[in-house]
């Protein structure tokens, strides 16, 4: 499993905005959101609250642009992960993404504001424009198992939303292994050697996943034989670490 990442971002008003929803007031929300955003324009978060707001309001084409505009400065702040994210919703509502200008924008993002992407790091822009396009975005309420251990791996999982619980079964009962957070990958290593899952991964709050199905990655390797090599580096690179260690020696 990969090391710890920094919390995700947040929007200054989420909470006043989530507690509208939750009351239906997404009318009022819209509002809300567009006030703050005059004001504090660079708080991105709450573009994709001003999305869920227009789409619940039955504003599609005001969502589409909320989530664009999202997914662009998520990449001129250096989180690609996040952008994508963004632009896959948008899709959802009948937008087509231009990848490549995704991806210029991150790269003229500040170094030091730039947030490393293990595996879309090491693409080529060909590459990545394949591999986003067909990634999907599933959603998981807490509780609910993202990965169990012992099933097949069949799946490639980025986090981009909440935390995950990752344990393993320890003399009839679960030891937990570690929490994961927003920009943390799992899933490669049994995607790549077709084993039993090493670890069961389960929601602690509302979580959100891009996932890359194995169909899907077999099917872009065989158009990029480099991305077989990626895949292989990071996973080895990821194999040094303590947890995985400690997963090796249940899992042998």
């Amino acid at each position: 499993m990969p090391d710890p990442t920094p919390d995700q971002p947040k929007s200054q008003i989420e909470d006043e905005v989530r507690a509208m929803f939750r009351k239906g007031g997404y009318g009022e929300a819209v509002d809300v959101i567009k006030v703050h955003l005059s004001g504090v324009s660079d708080d991105v978060p709450a573009y994709e609250l001003l999305a869920d707001a227009l789409r619940y309001s039955g504003d599609k084409a005001g969502a589409a642009a909320a989530l664009q505009t999202a997914s662009e400065l998520w990449a001129t702040a250096g989180n690609s992960l996040l952008s994508v994210a963004a632009q896959k919703k948008a899709m959802k509502l009948g937008v087509e993404p231009d990848w490549t200008a995704i991806r210029a924008l991150r790269a003229k993002s500040v170094g030091s504001q730039r947030i490393p992407t293990p595996l879309f790091d090491d693409f080529q822009d060909d590459e990545f424009s394949d591999v986003v396009e067909l990634l999907e975005t599933r959603s998981f309420e807490p509780g609910e198992a993202v990965v169990e251990e012992g099933t097949v791996g069949d799946a490639l999982f980025v986090l981009v939303r909440g935390t995950l619980e990752v344990t393993t079964r320890a003399g009839g009962s679960e030891m937990k292994l570690a929490d994961l957070r927003v920009g943390d990958f799992f899933g490669e290593s049994a995607l790549l050697s077709g084993r039993p899952r090493t670890a069961t991964i389960k929601a602690t709050e509302p979580a959100e996943c891009l996932v890359l199905s194995r169909l899907d990655y077999d099917r872009l390797a065989q158009r990029h034989p480099h991305m077989r090599e990626v895949m292989a580096d990071f996973n080895a690179r990821r194999a040094a670490s303590p947890i995985e260690a400690l997963v090796k020696k249940r899992h042998p």
